[in-house]
């Protein structure tokens, strides 16, 4: 899967602002797996179909997307499914 992102000028805050968002998700992600591991939480899997994720971000950026006059393009090849915890794919 390949997924281009083009934007406008002035957009550096946005992109710092998502990247704390981002990194303060991942910091999140690593203490629930320390629980994990110490076994202090159970994980639930299932199925995901990952192109529809992808679709569900590129539409939830869609304002800021047009907002920065930026475009998304998404292709893929063959099965864009995933098993695993969801808690971890979002």
């Amino acid at each position: 899967m390949r997924l281009t992102i083009r934007s406008g000028p002035g957009n550096t805050l946005i992109f710092l602002q998502n990247e704390l968002q981002r990194l303060s998700l991942l910091v999140d992600k690593v203490l629930k797996l320390s629980m994990f591991e110490k076994q202090e939480i159970e994980l639930k899997t299932e199925t995901l179909n990952l192109l529809g994720v992808v679709t569900e971000v590129v539409d939830s950026l869609k304002l800021q997307l047009e907002k920065n006059h930026a475009t998304v393009s998404v292709t893929h090849e063959g099965d864009l499914t995933h098993t695993g915890e969801t808690g971890y794919i979002y």
